[in-house]
């Protein structure tokens, strides 16, 4: 998407709306075993501030489907993000910049979504996940190995057992 400048710069200051939808490739978010379910709803405004910078405010809205970081059940999350972003005409680290008279929004975007994704999900605040000996939903079936491992000693289930005897 891109903002038109000149028209920014003929309104003096004033408030331009900003709405658009956008598929964004699942390929962003794969990493965190994630999948979007609809486009991105961009809606705002941007505007000229005093320092003739382009202001853009708005809001992105997605649905996304994440597995539980717990047991790999699928969870459906809205993602709401606030978007406060200047662009300024001479480079520096902390702004985008612009140069000519459109201004693209993809990078901004891209950079909204990755550095505001949750690095954990789970599908309820109570998850037990899944039994790491068996790997059974311990959410929805009990099992046994708890029960077992309680009766071996540690040096058989724990593999960095060994390192206790290192200091002595």
């Amino acid at each position: 998407m891109l903002i038109d400048v000149v028209k920014a710069r003929i309104n003096q200051g004033k408030p331009i709306k900003l709405q658009f939808t956008q598929k964004i490739d699942d390929s962003l978010i794969c990493d965190y075993n994630a999948r979007f379910l609809s486009e991105i709803e961009f809606c705002g405004e941007y505007y000229l501030d005093q320092f003739q910078d382009i202001k853009v405010q708005a809001k992105m809205f997605a649905k996304i489907e994440f597995l539980c970081a717990l047991c790999g059940k699928p969870v459906i999350k809205d993602f709401i993000i606030d978007v406060d972003e200047t662009f300024t005409q001479i480079a520096n680290k902390e702004n985008y910049t612009f140069s000519k008279n459109n201004i693209e929004l993809n990078q901004l975007i891209t950079d909204n979504i990755v550095l505001n994704m949750p690095t954990v999900v789970k599908c309820s605040e109570n998850c037990l996940g899944r039994c790491p000996i068996c790997g059974i939903d311990k959410n929805t079936t009990k099992c046994n190995c708890e029960l077992l491992n309680s009766q071996n000693k540690e040096e058989d289930i724990n593999p960095f057992s060994i390192l206790k005897t290192l200091n002595k």
